[in-house]
């Protein structure tokens, strides 16, 4: 399996914070310092938030590698929606967007309207389906991973649906194909999320389909930058085509 969160071995004081919160008993300690069974990690990035040390990180790549000796000629960023919250109050939609076009991206998609479609479609299954209750949403890989490991009697209840992630990615390049005449593997298509799992779900998806998202850049890897580029006020604040 691939994985998601990085541990610093180092950073690590045996506190047994992460232990205690992990929701699959996936960490332990040996010899004083924690230890991860991949087999058992959902990627939930519990550790990563209750570590009082930053001895849990996302994954994180160096991505201006990633865009600039890419063999992409059109270059997409799906912006997560709670990346938006991240910025202080009054920062615009269209600021945060245009500020990743000034980091390299062609354009932007905006992963709410993904959204939007995927709770329409969950809408209508649960006013179809009537004998099954409660649906859960498959939006979080965590949380799929965690009733497929710790409570498999509810795989009947997960709505089968591709996250707004994935629809997202679709709908995003097939725009890019039309506009600027582009075959598949001409585009990348870079989702921008502070959850570790979603990189998981690109990497190591559950099932047999291929995503359409090529990599997912941890926000905490690009939020500087982002930020850095609004702050500077002279981005023009028109929505990305």
């Amino acid at each position: 399996m691939n994985f998601s969160i990085m541990f610093d071995k180092e950073k690590c004081k045996g506190c047994t914070n992460c232990m205690r919160r992990c929701p699959t008993q996936a960490i332990r300690l040996i010899d004083e310092k924690a230890f991860i069974n991949n087999s058992k990690c959902i990627h939930c990035g519990e550790c990563v938030k209750i570590c009082p040390y930053d001895a849990y990180t996302p994954e994180s790549i160096e991505w201006n590698e990633e865009m600039h000796y890419s063999p992409y000629k059109c270059k997409i960023a799906i912006i997560s929606t709670p990346t938006y919250g991240q910025f202080p109050k009054g920062t615009s939609i269209c600021n945060v967007q245009n500020s990743i076009k000034k980091l390299g991206f062609d354009f932007v998609y905006d992963a709410s309207w993904s959204a939007e479609l995927v709770s329409k479609a969950i809408n209508r299954k649960i006013n179809e389906v009537k004998d099954i209750r409660p649906f859960i949403s498959t939006n979080c890989p965590a949380s799929v991973r965690l009733i497929k490991s710790r409570y498999p009697s509810l795989m009947d209840n997960l709505i089968y649906i591709k996250e707004p992630m994935v629809i997202g990615a679709m709908l995003a390049r097939e725009k890019a194909k039309r506009e600027f005449n582009l075959k598949d593997e001409e585009i990348g298509v870079f989702y921008i999320s502070p959850c570790p799992a979603k990189l998981l779900a690109v990497t190591d998806p559950i099932g047999d389909y291929q995503s359409s998202v090529d990599w997912v850049i941890p926000l905490n890897t690009i939020f500087g930058d982002m930020y850095r580029e609004i702050k500077k006020g002279d981005i023009s604040c028109s929505y990305p085509s």
